[in-house]
């Protein structure tokens, strides 16, 4: 899924300007331990599944959603494991132009 319209909106509203935004990456296990990943397809490489929080989500619910739109499956949320700020990162996604990433790995 791309960026939703809350996200779009606001960066209608402030284009270019950094934009702190929340967000989420599933560590997905099946019954063997083996880790989920994914390969979008946009010279992103492998990744877990990720994406931002929606405006009133909590992480764990967030992180569910983003498995499933973007792998089909459904999943629970056990626990938070962790949190990373990435403030350096710069996207290179031009619709998410200057924007910092906190992540939630659930």
């Amino acid at each position: 899924m791309g960026m939703s319209d809350y996200y779009q909106k606001l960066r209608d509203k402030v284009g270019n300007d950094l934009l702190f935004i929340p967000s989420v990456a599933g560590v997905v296990r099946n019954e063997l331990g083996e880790i989920l990943l994914q390969n979008k397809g946009n010279d992103e490489k492998w990744s877990l599944p990720a994406g931002a929080i929606e405006p009133g989500e909590a992480p764990a619910g967030a992180m569910v959603r983003e498995v499933w739109e973007e792998t089909g499956l459904s999943a629970c949320a056990t626990k938070v494991i962790g949190g990373i700020w990435r403030g350096g990162i710069s996207l290179s996604i031009p619709k998410w132009a200057s924007s910092r990433i906190f992540s939630f790995f659930v």
